[in-house]
Order: structure tokens, then C-alpha cells, then sequence
């Protein structure tokens, strides 16, 4: 199976996972807890829930990993956290956009470390990953 195939089937579960409900139930309104996937050039994610996935390019090649729902009362944004290692250590947080923007994009965006000659500690900025579609999931 070359790399194209697998990604595909990897967005075709992740499509079928948020579309059927498989996830993490919550008490919250719906509009509280995303049911979403977001596809990019560089990254896919599905949220469901308190649980959810990311998939994105490195320069080391693709990288999976499994994210945790954060509750933020954030009004413009989902926050999630990174629950498999190493990667928590490298972007421990996603946030994605729950409204996109003036050009009908879903702004994607990870929490980096960037450390400078001139500061002792590094510093975490949140970088915008991408630009990324949004296919939305109601339960039946």
C-alpha cells in the first residue's frame, strides 16, 4: 500500500468514525464538545468528544497522535492536549477553530517551543498550522 492509499483509508475511518459516533459521550451541549474532522495539505484531525487524533508532517516524516479534550472556555476555539510521548513534549496543545475565517478556512494551530540566543528559557507561541476544512458531524 504506497503513501497516498494509506492516508485516503486513514481519512475515510476518521470520516466514518466522527459520522457514526464512536467516541467519548458528554453531558455538555453539543456546540461544547466538537464532532469534526479537520483536513489539511499538512494534517488531518478528527475530534469526537473528549478524544480525538492528529495526523501531520514533520520534517522526520508523518506523525500520529492521540489528543485529549482540554476544557477552556475559549469561545473561538476547541482546545486539545497530547496524551502520546514524545510528542506531548515537542506540541503538547491543538487548538481548531470553531468558525472559520474570511476565507472559509478552519485556522488549525499547534503550541510550539521556540528558544532564541538571547532568552534563558524557551517560550511557547502558538504557530497556525494551516488553513484546513471542516467536515461536521451530528448524531442521528
Amino acid at each position: 500500500m504506497n503513501r497516498r492509499s494509506a492516508l485516503t483509508t486513514l481519512l475515510v475511518v476518521a470520516i466514518l468514525a466522527v459520522s457514526l459516533g464512536k467516541g467519548a459521550e458528554s453531558t455538555d451541549p453539543p456546540e461544547a464538545r466538537p464532532r469534526a474532522a479537520y483536513l489539511g495539505c499538512i494534517s488531518m484531525h478528527h475530534l469526537i468528544g473528549d478524544t480525538g487524533t492528529s495526523l501531520y508532517r514533520t520534517r522526520g516524516g508523518w506523525r500520529l497522535v492521540n489528543l485529549e479534550y482540554v476544557d477552556k472556555q475559549d469561545p473561538d476555539f476547541w482546545h486539545y492536549s497530547v496524551t502520546t510521548l514524545p510528542d506531548a513534549d515537542y506540541y503538547p496543545r491543538w487548538k481548531f477553530a470553531k468558525y472559520p475565517h474570511c476565507c472559509g478556512g478552519y485556522s488549525v494551530y499547534v503550541l510550539m517551543r521556540v528558544s532564541s540566543n538571547t532568552a534563558p528559557v524557551p517560550a511557547w507561541v502558538w504557530r497556525r498550522v494551516e488553513a484546513a476544512c471542516r467536515i461536521r458531524a451530528y448524531k442521528p
